[in-house]
């Protein structure tokens, strides 16, 4: 979403722009179901990094309807999912869904690519669970 704005103000701030703009701008959180149905939305400054997004606006969503956290997973690429995203998630007790690419894959691959080889079809889905301790982050 793109808006213009000649000043900046105390939300309006220039920040990071995809697009390279240097006018004020401001950043919309949107948190969605697997099925892309908008549950919540925020607005931060225009200066905030995407990736300090996540946790705020999960949390505002389980305080505004009640949820307890072992009912939510979170499921994002891994651009959104920072060593701090991750952190902060575990500390929470959320559950979470990293996606990655195969060469940027964790050693707990290292078996499967043992047993099955490293050679994988277009779109094929690799199941692993990575168990996280305090230690990693």
């Amino acid at each position: 979403m793109y808006f213009e704005a000649e000043n900046e103000d105390a939300l309006r701030k220039v920040g990071y722009s995809k697009e390279r703009r240097v006018d004020p701008q401001i950043v919309v959180g949107l948190l969605v179901d697997r099925n892309g149905f908008p549950l919540e939305i925020c607005c931060f400054e225009g200066n905030t990094a995407e990736t300090t997004t996540l946790v705020p606006i999960i949390a505002a969503f389980q305080a505004r309807h009640g949820i307890e956290h072992t009912q939510v997973v979170i499921a994002a690429d891994a651009g959104m999912l920072s060593a701090s995203n991750l952190r902060q998630l575990d500390e929470a007790g959320l559950s979470f869904i990293v996606g990655s690419r195969v060469t940027k894959a964790p050693a707990d691959l290292a078996a499967h690519f043992h047993w099955h080889g490293d050679v994988f079809t277009d779109g094929q889905i690799v199941d692993t669970v990575t168990h996280a301790t305090r230690a990693r982050w």
